[in-house]
Order: C-alpha cells, then sequence, then structure tokens
C-alpha cells in the first residue's frame, strides 16, 4: 500500500501540471483502486479545504480524476452508489471551469496570503448533455481515458481513429489464457468501437462491455451491462454471443440488433433490426420453465423474471433513438423517461410520489435539459424542481 504522503504528494504534482505521463497514469489506476478508498477520501477532505488547488484543477484535471473516482465507486454492476462527496468535489471544480457569466468574488486574506474564492453558478448553465467518452480498462490493470483522444495508438492490437476505438484483426493462434479488456462508459457518455472480428458497438451511457482482444475458440462471446447495439460480422463458424449477467444470452451468427439490460432494470429487452438471433433468458417462465426463443427481424422480445417472453413488433423509431442522437418517446412510463434523462444529463430524479404516467415527445440529445423539463411539466400532471443535480418530481394534483 501507499503511504497517504506518497498518494498526497503525487496528487499536488497531478493539479499542478508537474507529473510525468507515468506518474498520471499510476495517479489514474490508484484513484481506480477501492482498497485506496479510505486514505483517498482523507485527501479530498484536505483538497476542500484549500481553495488554490480547486483553484489550480482545470477541465481536463477535473474530468480524469472524477471518472477514475465514479469507476472506482460505481463498480462493475452499478451497484454502489456514487457518493455525495465526490459529487461536490466535482461540482467545486466544475463550477472554476465553468466561471464565464456567473457571479464570483475573491479576497485576500493579507496575513495568510491565502486567495478564497466563492462562486455562485446559473444552475442552467450547469447541466449539459452528455459526449462521446469511454474509460478503457486493460487486462493489466492500467485504465485509459479516451474522451479527448480523437487519433492514435492506444495498446499493439487498439488504435483511435476519429474519436472511435478500433482493434486489429487476427489471425494468429491462441499463446495461453485470453486477455481481456472492458470498455465503460460513464454517466453522460457514449462511444462507439470495433472488435477483433470486426463487429462495430456503439456502446449507450453507463455501460460495461468486457471482450478478449481476439477472439480464438469455437465462438465469440462479451459481456454486456447497460445498452449497446452491435453490427456484428459474419462468421458461420464462430457464433458471435452476448453474456449479460444474471438475464440470459443472445447469440447470433451475423446480425444488427440492440440489447437493452440495465443492472437496475429487471427487463432484458433485445430488438432485432437484421439476420436471427437465438434468445437464451436466465429468467424462468410463469410455470417455472426455462425460457429460448429464436427472433426475427423488426422484433423484439421483452424477459423479466417470473414472467412468460414477450415477443413483438419493435418500435425502431423509439429503440434506436439514443444511437441517432435522439429521444423519442411514445406512451413511455416515467419512470424510464426519467431513466434515460438521467443517464445522459448525469442527474438523479427523486420520484417519492411514484408518479409514473405515460409520456410521449420526442427531442434531440443536444436539447437544454431544462427545455426538456419544461416539455414533461407541460405535457404531464408532474411539477419538476431542479436541485443541484437532483431533480424532486411530484404530483401536480
Amino acid at each position: 500500500m501507499k503511504s497517504n504522503q506518497y498518494l498526497s504528494e503525487l496528487f499536488d504534482r497531478y493539479i499542478n501540471k508537474t507529473c510525468t505521463d507515468s506518474e498520471k497514469q499510476e495517479l489514474m489506476q490508484l484513484l481506480a483502486d477501492p482498497s485506496y478508498e479510505a486514505q483517498w477520501n482523507a485527501i479530498n477532505e484536505s483538497f476542500e479545504n484549500v481553495p488554490q488547488l480547486q483553484y489550480n484543477l482545470d477541465q481536463d484535471n477535473t474530468k480524469s480524476v472524477w471518472e477514475a473516482i465514479n469507476n472506482r465507486t460505481s463498480g462493475a454492476t452499478g451497484s454502489a452508489p456514487v457518493k455525495p462527496l465526490y459529487r461536490r468535489w466535482w461540482a467545486a471544480a466544475a463550477a472554476l471551469v465553468l466561471i464565464a457569466g456567473a457571479a464570483w468574488f475573491l479576497w485576500l486574506k493579507s496575513e495568510e496570503k491565502i486567495i478564497q474564492m466563492s462562486v455562485v453558478l446559473d444552475m442552467q448553465d450547469s447541466i449539459m448533455p452528455g459526449q462521446a467518452g469511454a474509460i478503457l480498462k486493460l487486462d493489466d490493470g492500467r485504465v485509459i481515458v479516451l474522451d479527448s483522444v480523437q487519433n492514435g495508438t492506444i495498446t499493439s492490437k487498439a488504435i483511435v481513429e476519429n474519436g472511435a476505438l478500433t482493434y486489429k484483426s487476427t489471425d494468429a493462434p491462441s499463446t495461453g489464457d485470453e486477455v481481456y479488456n472492458t470498455m465503460v462508459t460513464m454517466r453522460g457518455k457514449q462511444y462507439k468501437m470495433t472488435l477483433p472480428d470486426g463487429t462495430r458497438v456503439w456502446l449507450n451511457a453507463s455501460t460495461q462491455l468486457r471482450y478478449p482482444v481476439a477472439f480464438h475458440g469455437k465462438e465469440r462471446r462479451v459481456q454486456l451491462s447497460g445498452e449497446a447495439y452491435f453490427e456484428v460480422a459474419q462468421n458461420q463458424s464462430q457464433p458471435f454471443i452476448v453474456d449479460v449477467q444474471n438475464k440470459g444470452a443472445v447469440q447470433v451468427l451475423g446480425t444488427q440488433f440492440n440489447v437493452n439490460a440495465y443492472p437496475e432494470d429487471s427487463r432484458f429487452i433485445t430488438t432485432l433490426l437484421e439476420g436471427k438471433v437465438q434468445l437464451n433468458s436466465a429468467f424462468r417462465d410463469s410455470k417455472g420453465n426455462k425460457q429460448q426463443t429464436i427472433l426475427e427481424p423488426s422484433y423484439q422480445s421483452i424477459m423479466q423474471p417470473n414472467k412468460d417472453i414477450v415477443l413483438q413488433r419493435a418500435d425502431m423509431e423509439q429503440t434506436m433513438a439514443w444511437k441517432e442522437g435522439k429521444f423519442v418517446f411514445k406512451s413511455a412510463r416515467l419512470s424510464d423517461v426519467f431513466n434515460q434523462l438521467g443517464r445522459w444529463y448525469d442527474v438523479n430524479f427523486v420520484n417519492g410520489e411514484n408518479v409514473d404516467a405515460a409520456f410521449s415527445g420526442s427531442m434531440y440529445r443536444t436539447d437544454n435539459f431544462y427545455e426538456l423539463l419544461k416539455l414533461i411539466e407541460f405535457t404531464s400532471n408532474v411539477n419538476c424542481k431542479v436541485e443541484g443535480r437532483t431533480v424532486i418530481v411530484t404530483s401536480k394534483s
């Protein structure tokens, strides 16, 4: 374990932009390591009490630190909550880089020569739409933030071109244990990538995809948590399988489909655009039997615990809206609307009254967040009150 002094000195060099690339990489790894959580908490408290350190953090630094911390606190399953302490840290740092247009003041404490700053932001400028970005976890434990990388070599087998990660295809035989990487999109991020077999994948916000850096053996198997759209490269002799933890699997040969399987939602939804897929559900039906089905193009399957598989014609406009840069809701439950908006704008909706009426509307994912709330209020029987990055939802009646 590294000492508190070592961590503090490393973090101080990072803030002041005097650390080397290897030190920056080490810092991101240590921030992402859960075993250092108590030490980082102590350092964070010191950070909050020293305004100069907050002032020195620019936007790029803040994003890298925040994503590394959020990566640790969220975990692979998404079950661990993000601590309010870190949200205050991020909000304070973000406020400093978004100071233009805000009311602010600073004063100099003459004896101690400490600059103190207080920032009051117009909240309507603080909640911004999501954008492209992701974190790549390598098999050896290294963590690479891809948000600002447009072009360049990431590893010996992966490059970034025009803001998308592409793996080099290889026919070389396996030399031992499979090497797995994991692509992670945080709240307010989405990303696209090409796997070693040529399969293209678009990841929605709050999604994780674990995959081998080379596909060997009789199948191509990946693990998904969240939502992703796949355009699978055809290979009749090597089926492509998407495993969804505790929910089931999608098996294909070459096809285009969307999988929606967020951990916080009990549903496992697969929508087929082209080709044919076989669905194996981890859920038993209403009679306790195992479930399996074949999905045809333009159809959608919905799997839930203790319920029979539902097969229905898909509304492609609504299902694929996220990939096309839109929100499209057609008689959608407000809870689903809030989940989608929350993941993209990185806000939390608190619906204490469990208002869950139907909502219909469409908008772009680049639209102003507050305008979207106005649309929801105008067309639904709810009021939405914004407090920081939390939206309190109450019924009008």
